[in-house]
């Protein structure tokens, strides 16, 4: 709430701003490791798969996460229905805020070798009922 109340600008203006501080407090380093290692596979989807299952196992199971894996035909796909990012920026009454934190998926995807693709069309922050990840094999 404090964040919210302390940007100022317009809503999009306060949203990249705190883009910004979410991206500038992330350590980088863990996504640009990632990509490294993918980057060294001539095909990289099937170990990025793995990795995705592993964190989706390990780190998106209990609440308030709520995920469901999905069937897409050429990559893997899950969808979110609850997100504790989402629940707080709502709880604080800066529900715009949580774009911000959406936005860090993509940020993270910049570090991705060119085969694989993330995409996403909705988010809760959004609107949507549920945030759809996508990944892709190029």
């Amino acid at each position: 709430r404090a964040l919210g109340e302390e940007l100022e600008g317009s809503e999009e203006d306060q949203v990249r701003k705190a883009q910004h501080i979410l991206w500038e407090g992330w350590d980088i380093s863990q996504g640009k490791a990632l990509g490294s290692i993918l980057g060294r596979f001539n095909d990289p989807f099937p170990v990025f798969k793995r990795i995705v299952a592993l964190a989706n196992r390990y780190m998106y199971t209990l609440p308030p996460w709520e995920r469901t894996d999905v069937a897409v035909e050429g990559g893997i796909g899950f969808d979110f229905t609850a997100c504790p990012c989402y629940d707080l920026c709502v709880k604080e009454g800066v529900p715009e805020l949580t774009k911000a934190f959406c936005d860090m998926d993509w940020q993270l995807a910049e570090y991705f070798p060119p085969q694989i693709e993330f995409k996403r069309e909705q988010t809760l922050g959004d609107g949507a009922d549920h945030c759809d990840f996508r990944y892709y094999r190029r």
